[in-house]
């Protein structure tokens, strides 16, 4: 018998203009929870992102190295 294996992928997008106040939240909350679970389980995963919501996730410091694996 195969084993099964599974793969996820996640699409991020802050451009909604319904949490315009609410992106650094969204980070926090939904981007850095996915982060550490994906690397606390080893679990296989894709990103898609747009190139706005990369530009405001680099200038929030989600893809710094000094601050991979970090607990706020």
């Amino acid at each position: 018998m195969s084993l099964l294996r599974l793969y996820s992928f996640f699409h991020l997008n802050l451009a909604y203009s319904a949490i315009e106040e609410d992106r650094p939240h969204v980070i926090e909350r939904c981007y850095w929870s996915l982060l550490r679970l994906a690397r606390q389980r080893a679990l296989p995963f894709g990103i898609e992102l747009s190139g706005y919501t990369l530009e405001t996730t680099i200038s929030a410091g989600i893809w710094s190295s000094r601050r991979r694996g970090a607990r706020r």
